[in-house]
């Protein structure tokens, strides 16, 4: 069968070059991974986690304490680490057993007891429990639109009651109609990743990054037939793509009676 497979591409990024995979910035590729050039990384997660519970404490549940916090694609542990300084029990997840034994590390480095792993599928089946945030940042635009949205549906299930889920989508790519077909080619033709990649100077072998499109309207759809509401939603440009970070509670908004609209 042609075409590549995301998950075995995402296992090559954690055997490889797994800080990479993460944040595909150069700094943090495996020759350039400096002490200083991981701190910035690390500390880019303890900041995206501060501001996550800001957020929701200021927009959707002020007092927000989560007890169990899931991190879905979770790569090296740039924040299950700060989540595990705030939560009693955390949960990294991803589809590489590579990157995960990483996360291990970097937990061991830190003293951490509170973090387990977990392998992902598209059913979630080895991730017990319910959790009160379930996170997932840069990681579902990586898998292909019908399993992605399986695996939402299935993290939104494995929230508890009044839970927060905050996930990043990406909704928008720009780009003409030849730079899409290109993007399409290297999914589905032998080698032709591998040539593109010596166009754009990096190496041959690279594994494929695939980048999927979301539509944000069927994911709120899910979200209201899953039972969630107050929706807060953040966008941001990253390169050439439009990403919104959404955030949403187990638990329906409340509404007005359609009566008191007519009701002087």
């Amino acid at each position: 069968m042609l075409g590549k497979n995301p998950d075995k591409e995402w296992e090559k990024f954690g055997k490889y070059d797994p800080y990479y995979g993460v944040m595909t910035c150069d700094k943090f590729r495996k020759e350039n991974l400096t002490e200083e050039h991981l701190n910035e990384f690390f500390q880019s997660g303890r900041d995206h986690v501060e501001y996550i519970l800001e957020t929701i404490r200021e927009s959707i549940s002020p007092g927000f304490s989560p007890s169990r916090a899931l991190d879905f694609g979770c790569g090296v542990g740039r924040c299950v680490i700060p989540l595990a300084g705030v939560c009693p029990v955390v949960a990294g997840v991803d589809v590489s057993d590579a990157i995960m034994e990483e996360a291990r590390i970097n937990c061991a480095r830190q003293s951490l007891t509170n973090v387990e792993f977990y392998k992902s599928d598209d059913d979630l089946s080895s991730v017990p429990g319910k959790y009160d945030l379930i996170h997932s940042t840069f990681t579902i635009q990586h898998i292909p639109r019908e399993r992605g949205e399986k695996i939402f549906k299935r993290l939104v299930e494995l929230l508890s009651d009044d839970g927060v889920g905050v996930v990043d989508f990406l909704v928008h790519r720009d780009g003409s109609p030849i730079a899409k077909t290109i993007g399409l080619l290297r999914k589905k033709v032998p080698l032709f990743n591998n040539l593109a990649n010596i166009v754009h100077g990096k190496p041959f072998f690279e594994p494929l990054m695939e980048k999927n499109v979301y539509d944000l309207n069927r994911i709120i759809i899910m979200l209201h037939e899953t039972g969630c509401g107050n929706l807060h939603i953040q966008s941001f440009r990253n390169g050439n793509h439009l990403e919104v970070l959404l955030f949403f509670r187990k638990r329906r908004d409340r509404t007005v009676p359609h009566e008191s609209f007519y009701n002087g």
